[in-house]
């Protein structure tokens, strides 16, 4: 029946419609739970990015690229640091724009600092920020700055 309707829609010259993209928040106490503990048995590279940075949105392209050549081999989930005021417009606007086949989650902190400590006591709060989970939902790397596609590969292969 779908497959049906997405032929007529293409012999018509349309597309379907897109699915409006959710970006929930995640508070620091629900970031294990939220988005590392779902992916447990598979690799997890989780990247903090936001909106404004530049080198973040440079970076999410290697990244898509890396994920798509491995055929999905790991998961990837993103956490913008933006303002929540953006969770509904802004992020998946740019999101759509970069062609992220990513979920996302938004920061949801009073303190950016709690969020920080939470996800890496080491990390001093700079974006983009990537995380690397094992299989068993430890981090096996962390990375700051922006990541080129081979990097992004080093960073996963550390994690298996």
């Amino acid at each position: 029946m779908i497959a049906a309707m997405l032929l007529a829609l293409a012999a018509a010259g349309k597309a379907p419609a897109r699915v409006p993209r959710v970006i929930a928040p995640v508070a620091p106490s629900d970031y294990v739970s939220a988005v590392v503990r779902p992916h447990r048995g598979r690799v997890l590279v989780v990247n903090f990015w936001a909106t404004w940075c530049e080198p973040c949105r440079a970076e999410l392209p290697s990244l898509a690229k890396v994920w798509k050549k491995s055929h999905g081999a790991f998961d990837v989930v993103l956490v913008s640091a933006d303002s929540l005021r953006l969770k509904d417009g802004v992020v998946p606007a740019v999101l759509d724009g970069l062609d992220s086949p990513f979920p996302c989650f938004i920061e949801a902190s009073d303190d950016p600092q709690k969020f920080i400590d939470t996800v890496d006591p080491r990390w001093e709060g700079e974006l983009p920020h990537t995380v690397v989970y094992g299989r068993d939902g430890k981090a096996a790397a962390s990375a700051a700055g922006l990541q080129s596609e081979a990097q992004f590969e080093a960073l996963v292969a550390r994690a298996r």
